[in-house]
């Protein structure tokens, strides 16, 4: 003989056997954006996914619901956020000044090269001029020799 109605005391059936019943049963699909068994792309579908259907999750930090505990940990957690961010910001600006020195010196040289190219364009161009001059004097001295022959 019973003394609750099926379903009250006795033992709670744990929360997982719950959803999966309730997968199999009415293809109703339960899980947490951050289950440790699925992949980061996988959690962030869920999240697009809930956010779509459902909107935005209501966040510690945007309502200042949580008790003075959960405010703790939260501020302990955003003072560790925020000191990666930090540090990540650090990186980036290292990562930055390195490219641009870096840069600087392929531009320096490209210029030192040009320049060189540049020089070495005149000198050419200047020999041409006296090949030609030189042509150009052999020319006359055979036009002169053939109208006075």
């Amino acid at each position: 003989m019973r003394w609750h109605p099926k379903g009250y005391g006795g033992k709670r059936r744990p929360a997982e056997m719950v959803r999966r019943d309730g997968w199999r049963d009415h293809g109703v699909f339960v899980v947490a954006v951050d289950d440790p068994r699925l992949t980061w792309p996988e959690r962030e579908l869920v999240r697009q996914l809930g956010e779509r259907l459902y909107g935005r999750r209501i966040i510690a930090e945007r309502t200042h619901t949580l008790n003075a505990i959960n405010a703790g940990i939260a501020k302990r957690e955003s003072v560790t956020i925020d000191g990666a961010v930090a540090e990540g910001k650090r990186q980036a600006e290292k990562i930055v000044a390195e490219a641009r020195r870096q840069a600087e010196a392929i531009t320096s040289n490209m210029n030192k090269r040009r320049d060189a190219i540049n020089k070495e364009v005149e000198a050419r161009e200047g020999a041409l001029a006296a090949l030609n001059a030189k042509i150009d004097a052999a020319k006359a001295e055979v036009r002169r020799v053939l109208t006075a022959a």
